[in-house]
């Protein structure tokens, strides 16, 4: 089911679309490329059908056309000068994925360019707020979800929805913390700042879901250093002495890591206060210095690196 069309205020318009609200008013007085509804009161009110001619407008401008040109063309003929863009890089589906566009904007965005989902998503669209469809229409297994204001306790309720559909969900928002933000992508919900083109949207829809939980990688204690100081030191500065630069970049990653897992280990034995912290921080690093040492194993052994032979002035 779709919600009847709804108005958008031209602040929305202007977080969602990249188009400042200069320019929107300079558009409106000086080219009369879209003229918004205005309310009781003055305010300027942008539909669906103004919203998806000012990203037509928006898309033509990058292409090199001026305001003055595209006044005067109703949508097909701003459609027809509009030059596809490059296709998304992914691979394409069997069939059509069916999914969910919840949103005003992304909605308008789609339909403006119709070339960027052909074959790939089979589209449902919603026009009405996410409140109302999280309320309504739960059991939608993808969805792309257009979040003005992203509020933890609408995250929480996303987050919800997600948990109980098990499909697809991105979300694309214009103002958030990154706090919020970070519990959604924990969830496995792929977010996105708007805006956005429709070849970005598209292919957001096709990106791995984020980790949902590092839990189990904790679990353990870290294994001891694989290598010695010396070892990565002669391995950093080897790229020189082999054809893979794949040591020399490792090797300054478990560098670093080296110095932070060391560094929170002391802080816990320092600051009674944090120690449950920094003991946590220890353990994250050790088990990304464990994951890097494995990696680099792979690389010497593939690259038949010896490392008792590396010249001595690399050591």
């Amino acid at each position: 089911m779709t919600a009847p069309d709804t108005y958008l205020p031209i602040g929305a318009v202007t977080r969602l679309t990249g188009i400042n609200d200069h320019t929107l008013r300079k558009w409106e007085s000086r080219y009369e490329l879209v003229v918004p509804t205005r309310s009781e009161t003055g305010r300027r009110l942008y539909s669906s059908t103004d919203v998806e001619r000012l990203l037509l407008v928006r898309d033509l401008l990058e292409q090199g056309f001026q305001p003055s040109q595209l006044a005067d063309l109703d949508a097909p003929a701003l459609l027809a000068l509009r030059q596809p863009s490059a296709p998304a890089q992914f691979p394409p589906p069997t069939e059509p994925i069916p999914v969910t566009v919840v949103g005003h904007i992304l909605n308008a965005t789609l339909h403006a360019a119709p070339e960027a989902i052909a074959n790939t998503l089979e589209i449902k669209h919603y026009l009405g707020s996410v409140d109302a469809w999280l309320g309504n229409y739960p059991e939608a297994r993808n969805a792309i979800i257009e979040c003005a204001s992203l509020q933890p306790q609408l995250a929480k309720r996303i987050i919800q929805r997600r948990r109980s559909s098990a499909g697809i969900t991105v979300v694309v928002y214009g103002f958030s913390s990154s706090g919020t933000v970070g519990e959604l992508t924990d969830a496995g919900i792929v977010c996105r700042k708007a805006p956005l083109t429709a070849q970005e949207l598209v292919a957001a829809v096709f990106l791995p879901p984020p980790a949902t939980n590092v839990d189990g990688l904790l679990a353990n204690v870290p294994p001891g250093r694989r290598f010695s100081d010396e070892e990565i030191a002669a391995l950093a500065n080897a790229s020189p002495a082999v054809d893979c630069e794949c040591p020399g970049h490792i090797a300054q990653l478990l560098s670093g890591i080296n110095a932070f897992e060391q560094y929170s280990v002391e802080c816990s034995d320092a600051d009674p206060k944090e120690r449950a912290l920094h003991q946590h921080l220890a353990r994250v690093a050790g088990t990304a210095r464990a994951l890097f040492e494995n990696a680099m194993q792979r690389v010497v052994t593939a690259e038949g690196i010896d490392l008792g032979n590396i010249p001595s002035t690399l050591r």
